[in-house]
């Protein structure tokens, strides 16, 4: 174990959660079978998720995909490197809230630093993200290659991906 004096602060990380959901319904969860699915990866990028292409999103449970955490030296580069992951994540098949993450990423505010809690309110991003799709954004919606299915892909070995 550590003591606290031990403990070293070192850059900065930043985490977006990206849900199945309906920006232009109110976040509304958004059911069904994801048909691509692609997550990002690269250095500084953690991903965690139990989704893969075909996997059905309930409509009993929460409907979070992943969890992108990225890591950088500066507040601004942890920043980039999450939109950077984020402009690489395909999810089709489910709406999703990835617009909106990308929104908050860049908007002004958020990038300085000078935010509150009420960002979304204040600067009307949940209304202009309901207008907002990939191709808006000019995300890049690279399809993914259709592959058949790996053998033994089975929720047991996802699970064990995710260590339960």
């Amino acid at each position: 174990s550590f003591r606290q004096e031990e403990v070293e602060l070192r850059g900065h990380a930043m985490e977006a959660r990206v849900y199945a959901e309906d920006p232009a319904a109110g976040f509304a969860p958004s059911s069904g079978r994801i048909t691509a699915y692609r997550e990002p990866s690269g250095p500084f990028t953690r991903v965690d998720s139990g989704y893969y292409e075909g996997a059905e999103v309930p409509i009993y449970y929460d409907p979070l995909i992943m969890k992108v955490i990225c890591w950088g030296s500066t507040r601004e580069e942890a920043r980039r490197r999450l939109i950077a992951a984020l402009e690489e994540t395909v999810i089709e098949g489910v709406k999703t809230n990835l617009a909106f993450l990308h929104l908050i990423l860049n908007d002004p505010a958020f990038a300085s630093g000078d935010y509150n809690t009420r960002i979304v309110e204040e600067r009307g991003l949940a209304e202009r993200a309901a207008s907002y799709s990939h191709r808006r954004l000019k995300l890049p919606r690279r399809r993914v290659e259709k592959k058949p299915a790996a053998p033994g892909v089975d929720a047991w070995r996802v699970a064990s991906r995710m260590g339960l």
